[in-house]
């Protein structure tokens, strides 16, 4: 009972009302395999895996390559090395740190041009390889409609955090005019595309006008004509990633509040005790059913605003049921729990829940369709002499 069910018929729908993005993969091979034999051959699938793989895991985005030719697969680099080290058919996005100190190239200090001539350099490195820029502003993600804010103070917060992406995409805008002012052996390189944003900073990425910004400083770089054959190229293309949106979640709805969009995907649990009758309830999913890696709580049930998840451990996760609960909703008396009812868990962050279950159940409605295998979770073991 305890994976997820995915109720396939919101699942399109939401994703439909979102703006439109690029097709993108996530972190890990798994994620890959199984999308690439699906593929007709009239088909091209443009994959980027956004992480900077390095030894049997870059070998074995080398062999997926070769193996699934109608498949566009590219990785993140950070350094020369890394560019260098590309298995033949896979391009590369250069990693640019935008603060969030994960992975990239760090810029450094204001004014310090050290970090963009880094860029250039593997940039270089990378050769015919090379397809972009990969700019992942993940620490700008604060919860905007954060617990007892307003409708107007969470309003205030989007637009605070928007302005702070902006100022990110703006650094972002001197990379790529450094990228496309260099000539990195002899032969000059324009960027054509850029990959920024997960879900918490898309919206304020699709508002922030990447090519005017940098056309703005190409005109201002070119004055002199030098360069100006590359002041009005059309590029880069700018396109965002986020990933929960597909699904949602609880952490998702409170980072963009108002984007009218449902959970999609939820956790089947059960009460299994009621271990302080009027007060504490347990359900069956724990840190191996619920990911808790976002912290307290791991998950909010539905239909139920009275309980509140506390710290869950491996098979439990206990609730706290609030005294206000105990009188009811709207007045009416509140029906207790008992063992063995039916709940659903909308989990605080949906990706890494999804990874810990092998299958899901969909259902449209009350429809049930079925049950689905869960092939991109978990992680292949790769072993090479």
């Amino acid at each position: 009972d305890a994976a997820p069910a995915a109720d396939a018929a919101p699942a399109l729908a939401d994703s439909a009302r979102t703006p439109p993005t690029h097709p993108r993969m996530g972190d890990a091979i798994p994620e890959l395999d199984p999308l690439c034999p699906v593929t007709p051959w009239s088909a091209v699938v443009d994959v980027l895996i956004a992480y900077p793989l390095v030894g049997p895991a870059m070998r074995r985005a080398g062999q997926l390559a070769r193996s699934h030719p109608w498949a566009r697969l590219s990785v993140l680099v950070e350094c020369e090395e890394a560019a260098k080290d590309l298995p033949p058919r896979v391009g590369c996005f250069v990693d640019v740190n935008p603060g969030m100190n994960r992975t990239g190239i760090n810029l450094g200090v204001a004014g310090d041009q050290g970090g963009s001539q880094r860029v250039v350099a593997t940039v270089a490195a990378a050769g015919a390889a090379f397809r972009g820029i990969h700019f992942y502003e993940g620490h700008l993600a604060e919860c905007c409609a954060a617990a007892g804010a307003s409708a107007v103070e969470a309003a205030a917060a989007v637009v605070a955090r928007g302005a702070r992406c902006a100022e990110a995409y703006e650094t972002l805008a001197d990379v790529v005019v450094a990228v496309n002012l260099s000539r990195g052996s002899g032969a000059h390189v324009v960027v054509q595309e850029v990959v920024t944003s997960g879900t918490p900073g898309f919206t304020a990425a699709l508002a922030f006008d990447l090519k005017a910004a940098v056309d703005a400083r190409l005109d201002a770089r070119t004055a002199g004509g030098t360069h100006a054959h590359v002041a009005h190229n059309p590029w880069p293309v700018h396109r965002v990633s986020p990933g929960t949106v597909v699904f949602h979640d609880w952490r998702g709805e409170r980072q963009n509040p108002g984007m009218g969009l449902v959970p999609a995907a939820v956790l089947m649990a059960r009460v299994v005790s009621i271990p302080a009758p009027g007060a504490v309830v347990t359900l069956d999913c724990g840190s191996k059913a619920l990911a808790a890696e976002a912290g307290d709580p791991a998950g909010y049930v539905l239909g139920r605003p009275e309980w509140t998840a506390m710290a869950c451990s491996e098979e439990h996760l206990p609730c706290a049921i609030s005294p206000a609960g105990l009188a009811g909703r709207n007045g009416g008396a509140s029906t207790p729990p008992k063992r063995g009812d039916v709940v659903f868990v909308v989990p605080e962050h949906i990706c890494p829940t999804v990874n810990l279950a092998e299958q899901a159940v969909l259902v449209d409605g009350e429809k049930f369709l079925g049950l689905v295998d869960i092939e991109g979770r978990a992680h292949e073991v790769m072993l090479y002499e």
